[in-house]
């Protein structure tokens, strides 16, 4: 049998180590020649020791960050290392100095040398100018020309213009990042995912709408800024809701709840146990791993699946540097407002937890021997321990990555998106790694459960199913639902088209009347003229009823005690039958009170929302903040 002699230009440092290494994995050589070119007047350089560290085994790979993992023990996932046939010894690898104009020249000495041999030139991404001789019809006679494939495997290049693939082994995806400087760890691959399948496949076929709480609307008051108008309809799918889970209930799924913040998911001789809240946040963290089992299941293309990927600092310079960033911005939070518990608070906890007694002898203490404190803390740990710590040793995170015929994708979960703005720049709305490089065609995608607007790089999670054809269908950014969740929403519907009552029709269904019309058009067709279907018109009267609606004016020199009782009233009978916003509220205090009187009886040219909550609770309660909050009667 002949030997399988594999040629490979090796550009100098790490750059190109990747396409290499996966030449290397596809063909599984026997010899590999490393043709190292260089150009007239450079300085040669040697091979990258990472790649010569892999073809040795994983082992070996893990071991050229011996300076970071001999100090602390960080969770990590190991790579694969080379992966060779079954009993087949390493490959022997000769390296070849070439001056990048004698490319050509050695390539034909060698296709002698190895005439008897089975002889493949791999020609890889990159090095055009190098490369163009090469590839010039018959200017090798005895020479295999391939291009090895991310998802596995090779293209064999023939002189007619045609190519045959040829199937082989791919490059791990944790490979990948292990060559390239960024140790790795991840919480599951395809395996754990797919022995998991038919739970998270019936978690999503159960899902429903989530429907807002007066918990939300206290949560919300109390951390948003100007909530997008959407928020308010768009409710976001997850199984938090009594119908999501009467709906698991039928499909034969069963739920208990450990605690008030976890619950427990069980399908057939499946369990999975989930944690719904953490310091009052509402968790969707759940949804990372149905979306991932929805993109292995349905997108063909993928051969490579991992779900909570985290980029580990690959140095103790990058893990004192990252440190020391972290430590910064709270010991600031402490200085400037060191009373304040919301601002103060993750300074406090962590000084308890490094047995720093900040308000005693050491409050005087610096910047540097915090960070030197936290280090040393940290490299106390064991591996079990580290991983509660896990945010403060990774340079970044992504939800689920995959491996497959486009190269390399990574998808963010988002259990809901209210707001455009969140799309100012690709890495700004997402959690991209910052020293991962991504072709044209290996976008970062954003898994949502609203359907907010339509966005090139968003997609329902609903929509997930169809697979890659996905990404070029209009309207992927809205929901799918499910004949549960339509048999729901027609459910409410009919009941309201049975009543002239339609204030709180959005909040009942948890979607839009566009979103309605599109779902339901025979409805929208029977009842065209029911108020359900003229939301917008109707809108548009109310606000006339604001402009029109009489009020009792505060006249000249009385107190301010009688002008806060007119304005309350005011706003208490405007909104007695409709919930308004801010926005409206300020129209109506404006006919109450003049300009002039705001002045001389609260000093100020306007009646601010903070005003409102301050002086009117006894009439009206404000939830939210800014122009968007929510004013109903008190």
């Amino acid at each position: 049998m002949r030997r399988r002699i594999l040629a490979i230009v090796s550009p100098p440092g790490d750059g190109g180590i990747v396409p290499q290494a996966r030449a290397i994995q596809a063909h599984q050589p026997d010899e590999i020649l490393l043709l190292k070119t260089f150009f007239q007047g450079k300085k040669m350089t040697k091979t990258s020791p990472r790649l010569m560290a892999w073809m040795r085994g994983s082992q070996d790979l893990v071991g050229t960050y011996d300076e970071l993992f001999e100090v602390i023990d960080l969770p990590y996932t190991p790579p694969f290392g080379f992966q060779r046939h079954s009993g087949a010894d390493s490959p022997n690898v000769i390296e070849f100095d070439v001056p990048a104009d004698d490319l050509l020249t050695t390539l034909l000495e060698l296709e002698s040398r190895y005439e008897h041999e089975d002889f493949r030139f791999d020609i890889l991404p990159g090095s055009k100018r190098v490369l163009s001789p090469v590839l010039i019809p018959k200017s090798l006679h005895n020479t295999k020309i391939t291009y090895s494939l991310d998802e596995g495997g090779y293209l064999t290049l023939h002189d007619n213009g045609k190519n045959t693939q040829e199937i082989g082994p791919s490059l791990s995806l944790l490979d990948r990042f292990w060559l390239t400087g960024m140790p790795i760890y991840v919480e599951n691959d395809g395996f754990s995912i797919g022995k998991s399948s038919e739970l998270y496949s019936a978690l999503l076929n159960a899902q429903s709408i989530e429907f807002r709480t007066a918990d939300d609307e206290v949560r919300e008051a109390t951390r948003i800024k100007n909530p997008s108008k959407r928020k308010f309809v768009d409710l976001p799918l997850n199984m938090r809701s009594e119908l999501a889970i009467q709906q698991f209930t039928q499909l034969g799924g069963v739920i208990d709840f450990p605690s008030p913040k976890k619950v427990m998911y069980r399908f057939k001789d499946i369990s999975w146990e989930v944690q719904t809240e953490e310091h009052d946040f509402k968790l969707g963290n759940d949804n990372e791993l149905i979306a991932a089992n929805e993109i292995q299941n349905h997108w063909n293309d993928v051969v490579e699946i991992y779900q909570g990927v985290s980029f580990l600092v690959p140095t103790m310079y990058e893990l004192n540097r990252q440190v020391e960033g972290l430590l910064s911005r709270d010991f600031k939070a402490y200085q400037d407002h060191p009373d304040k518990i919301h601002t103060a608070g993750k300074f406090l906890a962590r000084c308890e937890r490094l047995g720093i007694d900040i308000h005693g002898e050491q409050k005087n203490i610096g910047l540097d021997e915090l960070v030197e404190a936290e280090i040393n803390h940290l490299c106390s740990l064991t591996r079990a321990d580290l991983m509660k710590h896990l945010w403060t040793v990774r340079t970044a995170e992504v939800d689920i990555l995959t491996l497959g015929e486009f190269g390399v994708s990574m998808f963010d979960t988002k259990q809901a998106i209210w707001d455009e703005k969140e799309f100012t720049s690709e890495r700004g709305a997402t959690q991209i790694p910052q020293n991962v490089i991504i072709r044209e065609d290996e976008k970062m995608w954003i898994v949502n459960s609203t359907s907010p607007f339509e966005h090139p790089n968003v997609i329902h999670m609903t929509r997930l199913a169809e697979g890659r054809n996905v990404l070029t269908c209009p309207h992927r950014s809205q929901w799918k639902p499910t004949e549960l969740n339509l048999k729901l929403l027609r459910s409410i519907i009919e009941k309201e088209l049975k009543s002239k009552e339609i204030n709180s029709f959005k909040r009942k269904t948890g979607v839009g009347a566009k979103m309605i019309r599109h779902l339901f058009p025979e409805l929208l067709k029977e009842h065209q003229h029911h108020p359900i279907f003229q939301i917008k018109r109707k809108r548009k009267k109310s606000k006339k009823k604001y402009e029109t609606f009489v009020v009792d004016k505060i006249q000249d020199n009385e107190s301010k005690e009688k002008a806060i009782e007119k304005i309350g009233k005011a706003l208490a009978d405007g909104f007695k039958e409709t919930p308004g916003t801010w926005l409206e509220a300020s129209s109506i205090i404006s006919r109450v009170i003049t300009l002039e009187q705001k002045v001389s009886i609260f000093g100020k040219k306007s009646f601010t929302i903070s005003m409102g909550k301050k002086f009117l609770n006894e009439y009206v309660r404000i939830t939210g903040k800014g122009n968007e909050a929510i004013v109903r009667p008190n």
